[in-house]
């Protein structure tokens, strides 16, 4: 009788939960709970999914490409191009963080976007999240021009670093009440993320972890200053004073950046320039030589019709193409940089275009026969460069 006893009590032992897997539970239930009080609908990870995809989809209607993708038009676009940036297109800062390089690229980053933005989105409410995001982008984008300042950089990977450092802050912080087990379990999965992410972009060339490190610190630093406790009363008594105080931090940490990477010296900022200068003389000389040819095909016809050609070249053709000559021809890189023949071929291209249509325009004028023979000389001379830059481009 007593050994059954023992039995039975043995049994009715094993059938109990230990109360402080109860209360971890009960702890749990209860978080969530708040959370859904709190922010029960997510609707800025939804729109920021659906336009990193929209524009994706847009790209590829455009010519970028799905797998194999178009770096051009990635540039065109927005993408992070650090010569462009950095010499006045500060835009691309926060455009290249809705650009993505192909399709297994944008599908990665939006699992991750959708899977744990909304969470994040309800821990720190949706106005919160959304500067979170924003700032964290922002930060990347600067530290991978930090990096290496002729990136071509692109993508959501440094707002999503961020608001996983922005996460890792507030669960850390005592004052916002987070259960123990919901703490461990957060902060595990957050480091492992982040942590394999790192590793892999070290591991690996051609990702950007200077956009990691930046997001993530950045976001570390936003979302200590934005994190508030699950409570209605506390959340809203904090709102302004946390806002404005993130808005102030925010703008020192990024003038701070934007100082450092603007501070290099000489010889980097004077390849920099003609990179940059150089992929715009490829869109707006189509432009100048369009306008000139139109006019040059109505002269012959009569003295009104050249002299009207004159104008129009020394109105429009010819200060447009004196303004690529100067963004070319200045500043003169190192002899021994790379872009050294290049710039130099393209000088001596833009300075015979330059001649040509100067004197172009004084034939039309004086119809004279000697300025005639000198200006073929000229288009014959243009015609050599253009086959000694296209050598150059393909070596």
């Amino acid at each position: 009788m007593n050994q059954e006893a023992k039995r039975i009590e043995i049994t009715s032992t094993d059938d109990e939960k230990p109360q402080n897997a109860v209360d971890a539970s009960d702890e749990i239930m209860e978080f969530n709970q708040r959370l859904n009080n709190i922010s029960p609908s997510t609707p800025i990870t939804y729109f920021l999914v659906t336009l990193n995809i929209g524009i994706f989809v847009l790209m590829a209607l455009n010519g970028y490409g799905l797998l194999n993708v178009n770096p051009a038009i990635a540039v065109d676009w927005g993408a992070n191009f650090g010569p462009m940036t950095l010499n006045g297109e500060w835009w691309r800062l926060l455009t290249s963080t809705f650009i993505h390089f192909g399709l297994v690229h944008i599908a990665f980053n939006m699992y991750v976007l959708f899977t744990s933005g909304r969470m994040i989105e309800r821990i720190f409410g949706s106005s919160h999240f959304l500067l979170l995001y924003l700032f964290s982008g922002l930060t990347g984008s600067m530290t991978s021009l930090l990096f290496n300042p002729y990136v071509n950089s692109a993508g959501a990977s440094g707002a999503i670093f961020g608001i996983f450092g922005g996460t890792l802050a507030f669960v850390l912080n005592k004052k916002n009440a987070v259960p123990p087990d919901v703490m461990l379990e957060h902060s595990k999965s957050t480091g492992i993320f982040i942590a394999y992410n790192l590793a892999n972009g070290f591991a690996h060339s051609g990702i950007d972890n200077g956009a990691h490190i930046g997001g993530l610190i950045g976001g570390i630093c936003l979302g200590y200053l934005l994190s508030r406790p699950l409570e209605f009363s506390a959340r809203n008594k904090l709102f302004t004073k946390q806002l404005g105080l993130a808005c102030i931090a925010g703008v020192v940490l990024l003038s701070g950046l934007t100082i450092i990477i603007t501070h290099r010296n000489d010889h980097v900022n004077a390849e920099l320039h003609f990179i940059s200068a150089d992929a715009h003389l490829r869109k707006d000389e189509v432009k100048v030589l369009d306008i000139a040819n139109e006019w040059l095909k109505k002269s012959g016809k009569s003295a009104a019709a050249n002299k009207l050609t004159a104008d129009k070249l020394d109105s429009e053709v010819i200060p447009r193409m004196q303004k690529l000559y100067d963004s070319i021809a200045n500043p003169i890189v190192d002899s021994d940089s790379k872009y050294f023949e290049l710039q130099s071929a393209l000088v001596r291209y833009l300075s015979d275009r330059l001649a040509y249509y100067k004197l172009a325009s004084r034939t039309l004028r004086t119809n004279d026969y000697a300025l005639a023979l000198e200006t073929k000389k000229y288009l014959k001379a243009v015609e050599n460069d253009l086959e000694a830059i296209k050598n150059i481009n393909a070596h």
